[in-house]
């Protein structure tokens, strides 16, 4: 309901706007393409994610800052998964990532609101399997009032979409006890 109001608004504004501009103006076709142009303007932000989606090879990154990796959801990453084949392909992607760094001997962290103890869990056991020795830190943590409001605003714009986002999240540490180059 919170998008449509938004966009009714955003509608009625340019209504105004282009009402102003339509009486210094005399060409009745600018008019025309300006109204189109503001009343468009927030789904510009939408079909511009869903094209960098289509290019992303993967819905994460990694930033080394001294002797740690932080691993980071991707903003144009399609959280939103539809299929299970996409849930499948966004924890191996996750994995993969997480694994390349413990190799490289360093300590990773994840921070994220998505992160449950399940999850969590579910990426112990990969990278075990995988043949990783690590030992891991789970802390649970606040989700902060700004970052809460800046996810609600990227959902808007880019999935045209309000989400509720957890109060809580996790912090995991990872290190690893022999490390392999």
């Amino acid at each position: 309901m919170l998008p449509v109001c938004l966009l009714l608004i955003w509608i009625a504004t340019a209504c105004v706007i282009t009402s102003i501009q339509y009486r210094h103006i005399s060409n009745p076709l600018f008019f025309v393409v300006s109204f189109i142009l503001l009343a468009s303007a927030p789904l510009l932000p939408g079909i511009v994610a869903r094209r960098l989606r289509s290019f992303m090879a993967c819905g994460f990154y990694s930033r080394d800052k001294g002797s740690t990796t932080q691993i980071h959801l991707s903003p144009w990453a399609n959280a939103r998964c539809r299929y299970p084949r996409d849930v499948a392909l966004l924890k191996k992607q996750l994995n993969q990532c997480i694994a390349d760094a413990l190799m490289r001997g360093r300590t990773v962290t994840i921070r994220s609101h998505l992160l449950t103890r399940k999850r969590t869990d579910e990426i112990m056991r990969y990278l075990t399997k995988q043949g990783l020795r690590m030992t891991g830190t789970v802390r649970e943590r606040h989700t902060p009032r700004t970052e809460r409001v800046l996810l609600i605003l990227i959902y808007l714009l880019a999935d045209h979409r309000y989400a509720q986002i957890s109060r809580t999240g996790l912090d995991v540490t990872l290190q690893p006890v022999n490390p392999q180059y």
